[in-house]
């Protein structure tokens, strides 16, 4: 009986996961377990900057990788950090714009600011800001009635003031100022505060891929999209700042969205953390 070779080779699905608003993949042969961030790990003195620390699983310490540092990029709470600080300004600048406008209005004076609401820093933002999640993207829409209202506030004032010079006091001017302070203000920065918490919702989705092993490693990744089966693209090539990371292997193409993905040299990716040890 001639013995005949029977190839045994498994065709492994792929791991796709997202990493800074981009699709990357690892082959499902590397990878023991998908889990999300543990709740406690344990820092590590001396450790390369994106080793985030260690955790406990199955008996064996596995080192958590951040892709995210590891490729030169913004962790995702540094990135995090950052659009909250930027939504802290533009709520800062307009509640001087505000005060301003109370104070003008009280003490009869002209208002210096920008009555377009296109035109005041948060204006100014709310046009140039782009971003490419939707659901951000949709709540924000929410802030643009009340911040043009309030905008439409000072110029009644400016005109009613302009038409009756002598009333410095006058009820009409207090109920708007009431209105500004109390009603739009509030409803406003309270939209800009709920798209700080949706935006860590969405971002703050972080999951473990456990590469097993004799020395098993985590690979920290912003979400896991999918198991599944992808495709080399055709004279797909690797752009030259991505080919510098000197950790990708191919392009491919995730038929069901259509999406480009880059697959990971996994053993690259071992090697290079073993060193950096």
């Amino acid at each position: 009986m001639n013995n005949q070779n029977i190839n045994t080779e498994i065709d492994y699905p792929y791991v796709i996961f997202r990493l800074n608003n981009e699709l990357f993949s690892v082959s499902g042969k590397y990878v023991s377990t998908i889990q999300q961030f543990p709740e406690a790990i344990i820092h590590v003195p001396h450790a390369p900057s994106y080793v985030r620390g260690t955790f406990s699983y199955q008996g064996q310490t596995i080192s958590i990788v951040d892709l995210r540092l590891l490729f030169g990029w913004k962790s995702v709470e540094e990135e995090y950090q950052e659009f909250s600080d930027m939504i802290e300004q533009r709520k800062n600048d307009h509640i001087h714009w505000v005060r301003t406008f109370e104070e003008c209005t009280r003490e009869n004076k002209e208002f210096p600011l920008a009555t377009d609401f296109h035109q005041c820093a948060l204006g100014k933002w709310r046009d140039k800001f782009k971003t490419k999640n939707n659901t951000i993207a949709h709540h924000l829409n929410k802030m643009d009635a009340p911040h043009a209202a309030i905008h439409h506030a000072a110029i009644e004032v400016m005109e009613y003031e302009h038409d009756h010079k002598d009333g410095t006091n006058d009820e009409f001017k207090q109920k708007i100022v009431h209105q500004v302070v109390n009603q739009m203000m509030p409803q406003m920065l309270s939209i800009l505060d709920e798209t700080k918490r949706i935006f860590r919702d969405l971002e703050y989705r972080e999951m473990i891929l456990v590469l097993g092993g004799e020395k098993p490693v985590g690979l920290l990744v912003d979400e896991v999209i999918a198991v599944d089966d992808l495709v080399y693209e055709q004279g797909g090539k690797l752009s030259e700042s991505t080919l510098k990371k000197g950790l990708m292997l191919a392009v491919q193409r995730y038929k069901k969205t259509k999406e480009l993905v880059l697959e990971l040299d996994v053993p690259g990716i071992k090697e290079k953390v073993d060193l950096d040890d």
